[in-house]
């Protein structure tokens, strides 16, 4: 396949092939068109390595299994597909996005399982704006925690927030407290300590929250309130595929972006992640 070929036509990992996008089919029966039932994993490749990925294949593992999504290890894709993919798709020498999709099958087919890559794009990393208001999460809400195919709540707290000028929303149950952003983990900084909101509250188990914690950040779990958001020196966003951002404001209150707790945070995981 040529350089031309690679630059104009979307490739997939599938079954163990590397192969076009649009030559993938899935079954009108699939329970992701019935019940928009299915998982996805976006993973950053960082020229030719995915340095997150065992992360990423636990979280989908534990979540098929707990959301009873048939799936079997054997059809996941090694790191050395995904790696054959970026390479494949023109992007080794770049920041990437892989896109790993599971549909929820149905009673006589088995979920269907591929990974595309597209260029990362420019991340913006520091100054960000949280928009002023919050997108409403229930603790109760079991599905809150999965990367679930069902998008639209996320998807929508994040169109919002940019109709409204800002980068990011966060999300705020009845009870007041603060959980992550449509897109990212939350993190907030005070007196030199990192703070991240209780492990079992309503919000997705983080990866990049877990990858930070591996290089041996310590992270005090605990309910956030909107005070304690007001009153802390640093406020940190975070995902697996843009990794540390900075927030510089909210609702008229400015925050040092990036302050030191974030820079030296930041040195260590461009280190050993990108």
């Amino acid at each position: 396949m040529s350089n031309n070929q690679q630059s104009s036509e979307t490739l997939a990992w599938f079954e163990s092939q590397i192969l076009p996008l649009n030559s993938i089919m899935v079954p009108a029966t699939d329970q992701t068109f019935e019940h928009g039932l299915g998982l996805f994993e976006s993973v950053r490749a960082e020229r030719g390595t995915v340095p997150l990925w065992p992360l990423h294949r636990q979280r989908l593992l534990e979540s098929a299994d707990q959301l009873r999504l048939p799936i079997s290890v054997s059809k996941l894709p090694e790191i050395q597909d995904l790696q054959e993919l970026v390479k494949q798709s023109g992007l080794a020498d770049v920041s990437a996005r892989l896109r790993l999709t599971l549909t929820g099958g149905s009673s006589t087919e088995a979920c269907r399982l591929w990974v595309t890559a597209y260029p990362l794009g420019i991340v913006k990393t520091d100054g960000l704006t949280l928009a002023d208001d919050f997108w409403p999460v229930d603790e109760r809400d079991p599905l809150i925690r999965y990367k679930s195919l069902n998008y639209w709540l996320r998807r929508r707290a994040f169109e919002e927030a940019q109709a409204a000028g800002a980068d990011e929303k966060l999300s705020q149950d009845a009870s007041g407290h603060l959980w992550e952003g449509s897109r990212t983990s939350l993190l907030i900084v005070k007196n030199q300590s990192l703070i991240g909101p209780t492990e079992s509250g309503p919000r997705l188990y983080s990866i990049a929250s877990k990858a930070l914690s591996d290089l041996g950040a310590e992270i005090s779990f605990q309910k956030i309130t909107t005070q304690m958001l007001v009153e802390a020196d640093e406020v940190l966003l975070m995902n697996a595929l843009r990794g540390i951002l900075t927030v510089g404001q909210w609702r008229g209150r400015h925050f040092a972006s990036p302050g030191p707790v974030a820079s030296s945070l930041r040195t260590i995981w461009r280190k050993m992640y990108f």
